[in-house]
């Protein structure tokens, strides 16, 4: 496990903060207000995984689900956490706690 994932909490949930992406040529390419990115192949398969209801756990063990011939457990923890990093660090994402509610279900 490198410092990256040990430091970080992998029962928070992602959430996409970004209004625009989209796949082109099997990589992603976001834009916000920070900025166009595009994103390399293992970082858009992270990205493609957020969906606001995972945590960061459910998506490493989806991705190593899918890849674990080829790739180790704390290999696709380590990628998921420096992907997750990287768009914390370009303001994409929000982590937030699996309990938080959404403003919508407060009035149910």
């Amino acid at each position: 496990m490198n410092i990256v994932s040990r430091k970080m909490d992998l029962n928070k949930i992602p959430t996409l903060k970004t209004i625009y992406w989209k796949v082109t040529d099997g990589y992603v390419v976001v834009d916000s207000s920070k900025g166009h990115f595009i994103l390399n192949n293992s970082s858009s398969l992270v990205w493609r995984c957020i969906d606001g209801c995972k945590t960061i756990s459910d998506i490493i063990n989806e991705i190593y689900e899918e890849h674990s011939r080829e790739n180790t457990l704390t290999y696709v923890e380590e990628i998921v956490c420096e992907a997750i990093s990287e768009y914390l660090d370009k303001d994409l994402i929000l982590l937030r706690e699996e309990d938080d509610l959404d403003g919508w279900l407060q009035y149910e």
